[in-house]
């Protein structure tokens, strides 16, 4: 939403620099709905809903995307400037081209508007499912993890094994060789005590 200081009026009191001026000046905060569906520009032109500079426009904007008039489309917005300024130095567009697709849903490969809502992304957000994030916890969109590395600004921790302390190691190396010990010499003498029977 753009904002700008615009003079509606005015007038001065006084003369020279030190005069006391009056001015009015009034900022436009202009505000749009969402996009409607896209409507394919030849079907409206023929009943006469597109016409002259807006049909010529969007057709242009077609073409430099490489669109057959089959495809090529527009949407149209309601805007409303909120502080009702009643000047329109800077009035968003109210008409776009679009890629036109006759049945446009959440699974078509293109970013449209429909069921009530439009896409904030290709085939997400608006009435589809809500689009990858870097804070949805799944690993998604190249992230190298979950919601990190890739295209997400968080590094990946990575994830060192801990190690065994040394003392630890030595004690448990101890024991595994008494044991050892033990049981060869059990196995001995169980076997000394067989051959004198």
């Amino acid at each position: 939403v753009g904002y700008v200081v615009c003079q509606t009026g005015g007038a001065g009191v006084g003369g020279g620099w030190g005069g006391g001026g009056i001015s009015l000046f009034c900022l436009e905060k202009w505000s749009c709905d969402d996009w409607d569906v896209c409507r394919n520009v030849a079907l409206n032109l023929d009943t006469g809903i597109l016409v002259g500079e807006d049909y010529r426009d969007v057709q242009k904007e077609c073409s430099e995307f490489g669109w057959d008039e089959e495809f090529c489309g527009y949407q149209t917005r309601d805007c409303f400037d909120a502080n009702t300024c009643n000047t329109t130095y800077q009035e968003l567009s109210a008409i776009q081209s679009c890629y036109y697709t006759e049945d446009p849903s959440c699974f078509d490969g293109i970013k449209n508007c429909h069921d009530g809502g439009c896409e904030f992304l290709i085939d997400c957000g608006g009435s589809c499912e809500a689009c990858p994030t870097c804070s949805d916890g799944a690993q998604n969109q190249g992230e190298e993890g979950i919601d990190c590395g890739g295209s997400c600004p968080n590094n990946c921790v990575l994830e060192i094994p801990k190690t065994i302390d040394v003392k630890i190691f030595s004690y448990i190396l101890v024991g595994a060789i008494l044991l050892s010990i033990i049981v060869v010499k059990l196995h001995q003498i169980l076997k000394s005590r067989k051959q004198r029977e």
